[in-house]
């Protein structure tokens, strides 16, 4: 009987041992099964001084391409390994072999370092623990990623060993929800320096004066051991700055030895500075010059032989030539109607009128000043253009053009502007200005619309003063802005101080009917040009959606006018709306991309012509190799860049060199947004297009030519780049 008790009582112990091991073994014969669904992590790969890892901050693969990786670092006390700039000697952590699945490229995105001295020698790196954030690009997100690379790094202490291991990840497919890793990952991320990480710092001024690089800035709070980090593309030496505070400790001049590989100074070279200060940190693209660029409150604006006198020049007869630019019809028709009503008006009435319309004008552009400002402020990058890089924008242009058109054919009368005008015109209630201030406001917000419809253009002389204001400071951006208003609004304001001018305008008639028509049909061809240019922005199922919509609002408005029925012009605003909204359909409608005809232009030229990928790596590369690079950045939208490419990239001496094999080109084409080609443009302190750069031996930091080329002037600067044959 005590036997059986002692069975009994051991029975459920031995059940529960069995069930171990069948869970133990099973567990050890799945776990090759379990890591192949995927984990975010790798495995160490450990060394006598270091250990390192692949993480993932997301634990498989969602909706999005870009996935965020990291690459993990745990340092024993007193060893470092390198940053991207290594400094005086080293190199940074690279992966050297690849055979990942499902893998188009890998980003690196770097910490902000710290600086190490060693034997008077300077180097920048991490020391500790540290994770540097990848950002893995995949090809497809139906299909899990393999990643497979080995890493090749150099740890040094008082010496250097290189470290080399495979890393391997693979993350399945699924929600892309976040792994344990996300918070880490995001942290080291908040520690990349980028242009607008340290809000409220400026860089006042930079010069190389002889072999010194001399560098003011400015903090909206006090500044406490200021250092920068300098990247150039060629091997040039910087050593550690010597830094002079001002007495409220906000401002600081930084004083930075520079030393030249082959003992020279160069005319100029774009430069990487990377501010720090006690855990603040920003990163600046400047171009380097032996000249004071000064951007600071007390320049003398107005000093003879200035360079901003000339750019304030320049500024006033960009404004005046935007008078004459294809894409300013409208605001022609807007002046001619303006000048046909003023004919019999007496002299007092056509002056307040031109007058108003003229301080509409001036008005418009110091909002458009104080907006740039705004936007600079908070980190965006300001550039005169860029909203032709977006869909929307596009169509509602289009649109608008159009309507102004239809106007003009006399299928509807255009009331947009008289609407808004009507809302805000009303009488004052002093009994004397009753008559005179609905014409006036009038006026003046006919000088708003028509600035409204000039912004968009871009005109020779505009970008290179547009260059130098959204490049310099607040009072720069002020004062350009508002001359090129002051050119816009000449016209205007040279009816007002002469009208008795108005005279010479012929007497309304029959010419009148006949001009509109050649007005309206003007339009519709800058209609058509829009259109093309939202072709490269969207895709074609979306490109004939808002053709279609477009067509039938027109409809519309014809039978409106036929059958006079006022329901079809609200049928047609809405069918315009539809329009408008459709063209933003990558924004918001699953599986619409961009047109590839857009990604693929963004970095490929004309293979006819022998262009190239647009690469900023690839530069030196060839440079080093002895050839000799034309780098040309356009838009479809830019006027100025077709001009120039039926005139000089696509005929005479750049062709004849790109078919000889003696000059590489490189096109780089910003219809639409692309982030590598507005970072490439800031690295020069340029602020729109067109933008073209011949690289060579003897020029390997660029030289940068015209807007307006000329054959003289890309023939100078091919031979000034190239070797001597």
């Amino acid at each position: 009987m005590f036997e059986t008790k002692k069975y009994v009582s051991l029975g459920p112990f031995k059940a529960f041992i069995a069930a171990a091991k069948i869970i133990l073994t099973a567990l050890f014969f799945l776990y090759p099964t379990f890591f192949a669904f995927g984990s975010p992590e790798s495995d160490w790969v450990k060394t006598d001084f270091a250990k390192f890892r692949i993480i993932s901050g997301i634990k498989d693969i969602g909706k999005e391409t870009k996935i965020p990786l990291g690459l993990e670092f745990y340092l024993h006390e007193g060893w470092k390994i390198y940053w991207r700039n290594p400094g005086d000697a080293g190199f940074p952590p690279s992966f050297i072999e690849n055979k990942s699945n499902n893998l188009a490229e890998i980003e690196w995105r770097w910490p902000v370092p710290m600086r190490f001295t060693l034997d008077g020698m300077q180097s920048f790196g991490y020391a500790n623990h540290v994770v540097i954030p990848l950002t893995a690009t995949i090809k497809s997100n139906q299909h899990p990623l393999k990643f497979r690379t080995t890493l090749n790094a150099l740890a040094c202490r008082e010496i250097c060993i290189p470290i080399e291991g495979i890393l391997k990840l693979q993350l399945p497919t699924g929600t892309g929800a976040p792994s344990k890793f996300s918070k880490v990952l995001r942290n080291f991320e908040r520690l990349i320096p980028t242009t607008s990480s340290w809000p409220g710092f400026t860089l006042k001024s930079s010069h190389l004066k002889g072999k010194t690089l001399i560098l003011n800035i400015n903090s909206p709070t006090k500044l406490s051991e200021p250092d920068v980090y300098l990247e150039a593309m060629s091997h040039i030496n910087f050593a550690k700055p010597t830094v002079n505070l001002s007495s409220d400790e906000k401002t600081a001049e930084l004083k930075v030895l520079v030393e030249f590989p082959d003992a020279t100074t160069p005319a100029e070279f774009p430069a990487i500075l990377t501010f720090v200060d006690k855990g603040r940190f920003i990163e600046l693209r400047e171009i380097i010059r032996p000249t004071v660029i000064s951007r600071t409150a007390s320049t003398h604006f107005w000093k003879i032989g200035n360079i901003t006198m000339t750019i304030f020049l320049i500024a006033f007869l960009g404004g005046v030539i935007l008078n004459f630019m294809p894409c300013v019809l409208p605001v022609l028709m807007i002046k001619l109607l303006d000048i046909s009503r003023a004919v019999d008006q007496d002299r007092k009435s056509v002056r307040l009128g031109f007058l108003s319309s003229a301080v509409g004008i001036i008005t418009s552009f110091f909002a458009l000043a104080v907006f740039a400002i705004l936007l600079k402020n908070f980190g965006f990058f300001v550039t005169w253009g860029m909203q032709f890089q977006q869909p929307v924008f596009i169509t509602m242009s289009c649109i608008l053009i159009l309507a102004f058109s239809a106007s003009l054919l006399g299928w509807f009368k255009f009331k947009a502007p008289d609407k808004l005008i009507d809302s805000l015109s009303r009488p004052i209630p002093i009994q004397h200005n009753q008559a005179i201030w609905p014409k006036i406001t009038g006026h003046f917000f006919t000088g708003v619309f028509a600035t409204i419809l000039a912004t968009p253009c871009s005109a020779p002389l505009v970008g290179t003063a547009l260059t130098f204001a959204l490049g310099g400071e607040a009072q720069e951006i002020v004062i350009i802005f508002l001359l090129m208003g002051l050119g816009l609004a000449l016209p205007y304001l040279s009816v007002s101080a002469f009208p008795g001018a108005l005279k010479i305008m012929p007497k309304p008639g029959a010419w009148m009917r006949k001009l509109e028509i050649f007005l309206a049909i003007l339009l519709c061809l800058t209609a058509l040009w829009l259109l093309t240019v939202l072709s490269e922005q969207i895709s074609l199922s979306l490109l004939l959606l808002v053709i279609g919509l477009i067509g039938l609002a027109g409809f519309a408005i014809l039978m409106s006018k036929i059958f006079q029925l006022h329901l079809l012009l609200g049928i047609s605003a809405i069918l315009a709306l539809c329009a408008v909204i459709a063209s933003n359909g990558p924004s918001f409608l699953p599986g619409q991309n961009r047109s590839l005809v857009a990604t693929n232009l963004s970095t490929v030229g004309d293979s006819n012509l022998g262009w190239k990928s647009f690469d900023e790596e690839q530069i030196s590369k060839h440079v080093n190799a002895g050839k000799t690079v034309i780098v040309d950045v356009s838009a479809d939208w830019c006027i100025t860049c077709k001009v120039n490419e039926k005139l000089f990239i696509s005929t005479g001496l750049i062709e004849d060199a790109l078919k000889s094999g003696e000059l590489i080109g490189m096109k780089a084409d910003w219809t639409s947004p692309n982030e590598r080609i507005a970072n490439y443009l800031i690295s020069f302190n340029r602020y729109g297009i067109p933008f073209t750069v011949i690289y060579g031996p003897r020029a390997r930091t660029g030289i940068v030519l015209p807007e307006l080329l000329s054959v003289d002037a890309i023939k100078d600067a091919i031979e000034a780049a190239s070797f001597d044959k």
